[in-house]
């Protein structure tokens, strides 16, 4: 089983960074201990960055015999809170309407519009008219 990729507190790359060490951890439940385990383990793939500066504030904190977090369960919310995306739907709406087929072949373009435009609260006829906007003047006639 792949271990996360070091997260550098890029807001677009969050998701995959908790999916992977979500992942790993349920697949490797007996490395874990307690839940202090699982919090040292998950911070220390916060490297580079803000995430390498909230990182240590963290770590300090714990060093000085705080309780930052009650539980591993905590942790991510607050990663979410502090270093993820303050409005997610219209970072999704912007990227739909912005998105543009370009070169890519026609089913490249509909799985990427697919991603982009899950969370984006557009449905149906919006949905539709930002996907016939995003492709090629061909296509589109």
């Amino acid at each position: 089983m792949a271990i996360p990729q070091p997260f550098t507190g890029k807001m677009s790359q969050l998701d995959a960074f908790e999916m992977a060490w979500y992942m790993y951890m349920q697949g490797h439940k007996d490395e874990f201990e307690d839940e202090d385990s699982k919090i040292i383990w998950i911070l220390s793939y916060l490297q580079g960055g803000i995430a390498l500066k909230w990182q240590e504030v963290a770590i300090k904190s714990m060093m000085e015999g705080e309780q930052v977090f009650e539980d591993a369960k905590e942790l991510p919310e607050t990663i979410r809170k502090t270093l993820g995306d303050p409005n997610e739907e219209d970072t999704h709406v912007f990227q739909i309407t912005m998105m543009v087929q370009g070169d890519k072949t026609a089913d490249k373009h509909v799985q990427d519009f697919k991603i982009a435009a899950h969370g984006s609260g557009y449905v149906g006829t919006p949905l539709i008219y930002e996907f016939k906007w995003s492709l090629n003047k061909g296509l589109q006639e």
